[in-house]
């Protein structure tokens, strides 16, 4: 029992790291070309004296993507619970 625990638990490390490179240049690529707009967005927000100096507009850039990013991932589970929900239920 624990050997094949401990397989499984291999078999899910082997996926994530090769789905990691996989995805990496994707990653990078899109990194790369994101970088100028978020560069303009933290000048201007240091123009507009919304915040105080570069860094802090970094800070808020980054807090912004992170919150982005759970309120995207956020929308696909409950929109994915919803679904699950109504096909129980036969209304889909």
């Amino acid at each position: 029992m624990v050997a094949a625990a401990a397989r499984a638990a291999a078999d899910v490390l082997a996926l994530v790291w090769a789905g990691s490179q996989v995805t990496k240049l994707l990653r990078m690529g899109t990194s790369l070309a994101v970088a100028p707009y978020a560069d303009k967005s933290m000048n201007w927000l240091v123009d507009k004296q919304l915040v105080p100096n570069y860094q802090m507009a970094f800070v808020a850039v980054t807090v912004g993507c992170f919150a982005g990013t759970g309120q995207g991932l956020t929308l696909v589970h409950f929109s994915a619970q919803r679904k699950r929900f109504l096909r129980d239920r036969g209304c889909v």
